[in-house]
C-alpha cells in the first residue's frame, strides 16, 4: 500500500494531471510561464530538498504550486518531490497534501472496473493537452459530463478554459 493517496488519473497516458497541485489558478499563460520558471529553478539548485525549500507551500504564484515542473517536455508536468521520482522517498511530506484527491479520482476510485474503463475511454476521447486536463479535472469538468453521457444527454465537446 502507498503511504499517500492516489489514482490513475493522475498520470493516465503520461498527462500528469496538476489540479491539485495549487488552487485559485491564473491563466493559462500565466500558470504555464509559471512551471517553466520552476523548471528553470528546480535545474540551477538541482538537490531536491534545498528545490522544496525555496519557498512556503502556500506559495502559489497564479495558484500553481512552485515544485511543478515540466518533465523534459512542455506536453507532461511531474513534482520532482514525488516518491516516484525519488526512489520511494517522499519529500511532499510536511509540504504538500499528499492525501488529497479531487472528487473526480474520488468517485473513480470506488467505481467498479468497467465503468473506470468506460471513464478512462471516454477521457481518451477527449485527448486533452495537459493543462486543459489538469484544468477540467480540477473543476470536475470530465465527471460532469461523464455523467451526462451515462445518461444519454448532449455532450459540450470542448470547454474554454
Amino acid at each position: 500500500m502507498r503511504p499517500y493517496t492516489a489514482t490513475e488519473l493522475c498520470q493516465l497516458d503520461g498527462r500528469s494531471c496538476f489540479g491539485c497541485c495549487g488552487r485559485k489558478w491564473g491563466t493559462k499563460e500565466e500558470v504555464l510561464s509559471q512551471i517553466q520558471k520552476n523548471t528553470d529553478e528546480l535545474v540551477q539548485i538541482k538537490e531536491r530538498t534545498q528545490f522544496r525549500l525555496r519557498s512556503e507551500p502556500d506559495d502559489l504564484p497564479h495558484g500553481s504550486c512552485r515544485n511543478l515542473v515540466y518533465d523534459g517536455t512542455t506536453a507532461k508536468t511531474c513534482c520532482p518531490l514525488h516518491p516516484a521520482r525519488n526512489e520511494g522517498k517522499d519529500l511532499r511530506v510536511g509540504h504538500c497534501d499528499i492525501y488529497y484527491l479531487c472528487p473526480t479520482a474520488k468517485k473513480f476510485n470506488v467505481w467498479e472496473r468497467d465503468k473506470q474503463e468506460r471513464f478512462i475511454a471516454f477521457l481518451r476521447k477527449h485527448d486533452d493537452k495537459v493543462y486543459e486536463y489538469s484544468m477540467k479535472m480540477d473543476q470536475n469538468w470530465y465527471l460532469k459530463q461523464f455523467k451526462k453521457e451515462e445518461q444519454g444527454e448532449k455532450l459540450v465537446i470542448s470547454s474554454s478554459l
